[in-house]
């Protein structure tokens, strides 16, 4: 994988050897000192250490610059052990460099979506403006629906069963047959009968109403991340005003 211009992380190992700049094994007197760490790799296959004086064969490493501007693979234990502080502190800064690359890298990926995120909320809630008038007509129809309905609604809703229900008395044949069961007493003079299944009945869930899908999942997200994206602009603007400064004294100037 290229990222940045620069080979970062190996997807397979014709990734690092179709380079003209692979070096494959390299002496000590060639390779010595190392310059940067600019890629790492953890593969399926092992693969040979680029240090000649080496020959191990390991899965996991990093790909180095070499002080002949060519690049090898050292092995990442072989890397510790041989370079001791050096490597370490080479491969903490390349680490550190992965991940703030991969971080922009998404940020500039949803930063992309954001815009066809918000125009689809922009689409959604324009057609709902349209149907507002609609909307205002079936409250109306709503506030004329007698309430042991809307407690059954509720009840409904609450058990998320989309069945309904309808409760009859118990016809005496079924009268007699529970008192025969029970020994002549008689627990229940009603039962509940199976009506109709409710089609989209999970579109009355409290999850799924309009403005706790549209305003708190959609668009409230979306307000934050334009909030962020304003805050990192502002930051990096700093940050680059920074770096511009020149500390100086009598003698020198450090930028």
């Amino acid at each position: 994988m290229i990222l940045d211009g620069k080979l970062v992380h190996l997807a397979s190992w014709s990734d690092l050897i179709d380079r003209a700049d692979f070096a494959g094994r390299l002496d000590e007197s060639i390779y010595s000192p190392l310059k940067e760490i600019v890629g790492i790799y953890t593969l399926k296959e092992k693969h040979q250490c680029g240090r000649s004086e080496c020959g191990k064969w390991h899965y996991n490493g990093y790909v180095v610059i070499a002080a002949s501007d060519q690049l090898i693979n050292i092995g990442k234990d072989c890397g510790t052990n041989f370079f001791d502080v050096d490597f370490h502190e080479m491969a903490r800064n390349f680490n550190s460099r992965i991940d703030h690359m991969t971080r922009q890298r998404r940020l500039q990926e949803f930063k992309e979506l954001y815009v066809t995120y918000s125009e689809r909320v922009a689409l959604i809630r324009g057609k709902v403006d349209a149907l507002r008038g609609g909307i205002k007509a079936l409250k109306l129809i709503n506030d004329q629906v007698p309430r042991p309905i809307i407690q059954i609604l509720r009840k409904m809703i609450q058990a998320r069963d989309p069945m309904i229900r309808k409760a009859r008395r118990l016809t005496k044949e079924e009268r007699d047959a529970q008192a025969a069961m029970s020994k002549g007493a008689i627990h229940e003079q009603y039962i509940e009968e199976d009506i109709k299944v409710v089609r989209g009945f999970s579109a009355l869930f409290p999850e799924n109403d309009f403005k706790q899908v549209v305003f708190k999942q959609l668009q409230q997200p979306l307000e934050e991340f334009t909030h962020l994206l304003h805050k990192i602009r502002r930051f990096s603007g700093y940050a680059a005003r920074s770096s511009a400064v020149r500390i100086c004294n009598n003698s020198s100037c450090v930028a």
